[in-house]
């Protein structure tokens, strides 16, 4: 599987620039014999192959390509379709089939339009959906989704049984048995991402379980048996109520709300974070501790990317906070990111140490306020939030935080 090109050759002693799209290498495909390389599955990115003797002197490789648009997520919630009338873009189909026992095809089916058709004529092979920029991090979908698609089988063989898996490498593998509807009849099937993750691989000689943050193979069809079968409307899905619901969302009050989680950036182990007991007025409370210039702690949106732009017309983010010590010149910035450096922030008012003070900002004038930082220009998108609340003190700080909220007023 290898693809090649001719380079025409200038006297001996003299440089020569070559370029060549890698789209018309890979056409190219293997000039010595049948066969032609994967882009999906590089082994060897650069090969030299002189035809005879020679002395040749190389510099500069590289692989340059116009500026593209950067897919930050692979999979976005709530809705990913791998297979609806046609396979998503960002899929192929492969199969292992060392015994030619198994084939795909696509035909159309009524009321189905297009539909994904599977033959197997014997017990070895399967047939999936590889992720052609593999590997990809479906972590996100791993709280509350499903996958989800259609089975009708045409035909079997008693007995047969049909598998359907989830890889990230054998034998990291993820299965559960399909529980089959009588022949010629379309029936949906259903299972929680999570569930079918913790299955692990069902083959007796090879424990191992797939890496949801890790996918090759996302969607593997895989009969025990001789089988004819059609699949359609092949998804992921959560089915969940939107996140951060106006008209009050709390992000702290005693505790971290569910759907949030505690991190942070420290590369220099400057900072930490923890729940405390204030006093009598606040309980617990968020306290952040900084003994150096590095590093900052904020809530982490568990399920990933979340749609918060329902708040920018009237939101307000609001939080009392009290400075229980402080480096002199000690400065304060408050963030929302959807990954650097796609960050927002303000810089909040520090009051006299030892006292509770409140703080309200607009959120959609924190989003306008963009990155503070001059070295990466960027803004935080409302509709695709990481961290919904970021802290980050610029030198030594020992403050506290509570009762967080967006407040739409």
């Amino acid at each position: 599987n290898v693809s090649d090109v001719s380079v025409d050759l200038d006297p001996v002693g003299d440089w020569k620039e070559y370029r060549i799209t890698l789209a018309d290498l890979i056409d190219n495909g293997n000039s010595l014999a049948g066969g032609q390389a994967s882009l999906a599955a590089i082994a060897n990115i650069f090969v030299i192959d002189p035809s005879a003797a020679m002395d040749v002197s190389f510099d500069n490789i590289r692989i340059e390509g116009e500026e593209a648009e950067v897919i930050e997520e692979f999979a976005p919630l709530p809705l990913y379709t791998l297979y609806d009338d046609s396979l998503a873009i960002e899929l192929q189909v492969q199969s292992y089939n060392p015994s030619g026992h198994i084939t795909a095809s696509e035909v159309t089916a009524t009321d189905h339009g297009n539909v994904f058709h599977v033959v197997k004529t014997g017990p070895d092979g399967n047939v999936f959906f590889n992720v052609i920029a593999a590997p990809a991090d479906l972590g996100n979908w791993s709280a509350n989704g499903e996958l989800v698609f259609d089975v009708r089988v045409n035909s079997r063989a008693v007995g047969a049984k049909l598998l359907v898996k989830m890889d990230s490498g054998w034998p990291n593998v993820s299965d559960v048995e399909v529980t089959l509807s009588p022949d010629g009849e379309w029936a949906e099937y259903r299972i929680a991402i999570a569930d079918l993750i913790d299955n692990g691989n069902s083959n007796s000689c090879c424990p191992g379980a797939a890496n949801l943050n890790a996918i090759t193979n996302i969607f593997v069809i895989e009969p025990s048996a001789a089988m004819d079968l059609d699949i359609d409307n092949v998804r992921l899905v959560v089915e969940e109520e939107e996140f951060a619901p106006l008209p009050l969302f709390t992000l702290y009050e005693d505790t971290v709300a569910t759907g949030l989680q505690v991190q942070s950036y420290n590369p220099s182990g400057q900072v930490s974070s923890s729940t405390v007991m204030d006093d009598v007025d606040h309980g617990n409370v968020f306290n952040v501790v900084k003994t150096g210039p590095d590093g900052n702690v904020f809530f982490n949106i568990t399920a990933g990317p979340a749609d918060l732009s329902h708040w920018a017309a009237g939101g307000k983010l609001k939080f009392d906070f009290k400075v229980n010590s402080k480096a002199v010149s000690t400065t304060l910035l408050i963030k929302m990111d959807s990954s650097w450096p796609n960050v927002s922030d303000v810089n909040v008012p520090l009051p006299a140490d030892g006292v509770w003070t409140s703080y309200s900002i607009d959120i959609a004038d924190l989003i306008d306020n963009g990155n503070s930082n001059s070295c990466c220009p960027g803004v935080a998108n409302l509709a695709g939030l990481i961290n919904a609340f970021v802290v980050e003190p610029s030198g030594a700080i020992d403050v506290s935080f509570d009762n967080i909220q967006f407040v739409d007023e």
